[in-house]
């Protein structure tokens, strides 16, 4: 018998040194040397790929939605990734938002949850801030890759705190693990490589057949500062993310035993 919490960091380690395997052909080519095999682990790299594509552009299409910009998300089979169109901001969509926040301001108030009440308050500060100095459209740009790395961490919180030991949920807490681990590895060398290769940075600025279209480029470019300090700051918000789900779903992982 094995102690869930035990099994769990097992399951963590496992998926984690699985995923940097599926991520070898990516290691490959940004080290130009070959790997075996790396055809054939690029198929699995490729589908993971795209679902991390499709969480990067709906954490895009939320942030823009949230600051009243109408976006709708697609993959862009043009010239790969994916693609968020977004349209000219609507005040009816910022009227609804204000609406939904006084009316759950006012539900605090009526329960007396003054320190909800205090976020609350916070946050709509903020928001109106962003609005203004047009630190929306900053935050638009970090939102993607935050969408894809929460929901990642969510899915390892999902792996953790299932106590479940079926077949069926032993295969889902397999999964989520997986593709936690795989979004972890993958956007630590997608970081990395940004960081610290040359030819990254400029693989990076050219693509959708333009120039510096990419989201950390517009990003540094509307902050002004270089694009290898946005992508050590997204690096230690990923890690940051990532540890916090991995202690907290290790801490309040139930006690439940079973075999291995």
């Amino acid at each position: 018998m094995l102690g869930k919490k035990v099994r769990d960091m097992k399951m963590f380690f496992i998926c984690l040194a699985a995923a940097f395997l599926l991520t070898l052909p990516l290691v490959g080519q940004l080290a130009d040397v070959r790997i075996p095999a790396a055809g054939l682990l690029g198929i699995p790299m490729t589908g993971l790929g795209y679902m991390l594509v499709f969480f990067h552009e709906l954490g895009h299409t939320a942030a823009y939605w949230f600051f009243g910009y109408p976006a709708l998300p697609s993959f862009d089979f043009s010239h790969g990734g994916g693609y968020t169109q977004a349209y000219a901001k609507s005040w009816f969509i910022l009227g609804l938002i204000w609406t939904a926040a006084a009316a759950y301001g006012v539900r605090l108030w009526q329960n007396m949850e003054y320190r909800g009440l205090m976020w609350l308050g916070g946050a709509l500060l903020v928001h109106a801030l962003l609005m203004l100095s047009k630190g929306d459209l900053i935050l638009v740009g970090f939102a993607g890759h935050a969408g894809e790395v929460l929901v990642a961490a969510f899915c390892l919180l999902r792996a953790f705190l299932n106590t479940t030991d079926k077949a069926r949920g032993a295969v889902e807490r397999w999964l989520n693990m997986l593709f936690g681990c795989f979004v972890l590895v993958y956007d630590t060398i997608f970081t990395l490589s940004l960081m610290f290769h040359g030819l990254s940075r400029d693989i990076y600025a050219a693509q959708k057949g333009g120039h510096l279209q990419g989201d950390l480029d517009r990003v540094a470019l509307a902050l002004h500062i270089p694009m290898p300090v946005v992508a050590g700051f997204l690096l230690l918000l990923t890690w940051g993310i990532f540890a916090f789900a991995v202690i907290y779903g290790r801490r309040h992982a139930p006690h439940t035993e079973y075999p291995a």
